[in-house]
């Protein structure tokens, strides 16, 4: 298992890109983001890395275009249940606070479970439905790392949120590859930030629970070494956090050997492994989990002061 050093971590909370802050307005908090001026640089050399590494996506040079991009994208998934969200002056945002937890706190703290895992891979299936007008067909967020989900607990169950709207993919591209590397960028982000025995469950979930026949299909050729995937192995490398190649073989292959990419006339793989023990914490109720920062920001889940 290796340690994630993703490039977009690195720009947009190591550089500090953004600067964060909350704001009360009368009962609802809100996230100010803003675009800080020496941003561009950094973008720049973001998009420059993106191609040279064939990544199907760009930062938003344009701060306007950016500010106007993160709240069409937040009042369309997120507006229907209430929540607001506007530009902020000449260089900001301002969204609401929605509620729950970011994904990549369970996932850093090795209490991802399969549960966790299938509300974001539902969540995906849900905003891929909205048609927008800038891709003119089906939405996709270009970035869909567990960091950009915020998930809460509902009962027995659990609900995730996508949120940050930073980069978007090639508007070029078919709505189906995009997408599609929406899932694979998820699977990526979190096959080197576990252990194969924990992500293999939670890997399964989240393919069985996304829905899409005809996309869950062509996984295979996205996840093998040497497939077909749109851009370079250097970007493949930069989203598994520069797992080792035989790892990264090893995990793909025992998802790819499980029954969810199994016909039911199938037979089981004779190389797959049985499953693993899943931990116990796998079968917690989602109180029991619930990690002490909030969302996008790493803040504490206390209201607005």
């Amino acid at each position: 298992m290796s340690t994630p050093s993703h490039l977009l971590s690195i720009l947009t909370e190591g550089v500090k890109i953004n600067a964060m802050r909350r704001e009360q307005r009368d009962t609802r908090c809100f996230l100010i983001k803003t675009r800080r001026i020496w941003a561009a640089p950094i973008l720049l050399g973001a998009n420059a890395f993106f191609q040279l590494a064939k990544a199907p996506l760009r930062s938003i040079l344009s701060t306007e275009q950016w500010q106007n991009w993160e709240v069409e994208c937040f009042l369309a998934l997120h507006g229907p249940e209430g929540f607001a969200a506007s530009t902020h002056g000449a260089r900001a945002v301002a969204a609401e606070e929605l509620p729950g937890t970011n994904l990549t706190d369970f996932l850093d703290a090795g209490r991802l479970t399969p549960a966790m895992a299938a509300a974001a891979a539902r969540e995906l299936s849900r905003v891929h439905a909205w048609q927008a007008p800038y891709f003119d067909g089906g939405w996709s967020h270009g970035d869909a790392h567990a960091g950009n989900f915020v998930i809460e607990a509902r009962g027995d169950e659990w609900r995730a949120r996508i949120i940050d709207f930073e980069l978007r993919h090639l508007a070029a591209l078919p709505a189906e590859e995009r997408q599609l590397d929406d899932l694979v960028g998820f699977l990526l982000d979190i096959v080197g930030r576990i252990e194969p025995s924990h992500w293999l469950p939670c890997a399964e979930a989240f393919v069985s629970a996304y829905g899409t026949a005809s996309l869950v299909a062509r996984l295979p050729e996205r996840l093998l070494p040497g497939g077909t995937a749109p851009y370079g192995q250097m970007w493949r490398r930069v989203q598994t956090g520069f797992l080792s190649r035989a790892e990264y073989e090893r995990c793909m292959e025992m998802l790819l050997a499980s029954a969810v990419f199994r016909r039911p006339e199938e037979p089981p793989a004779k190389a797959a492994p049985p499953h693993p023990f899943v931990p116990a914490f796998a079968t917690a109720q989602p109180s029991e989990l619930v990690a002490k920062t909030h969302s996008a920001t790493g803040m504490p889940p206390s209201r607005c002061s």
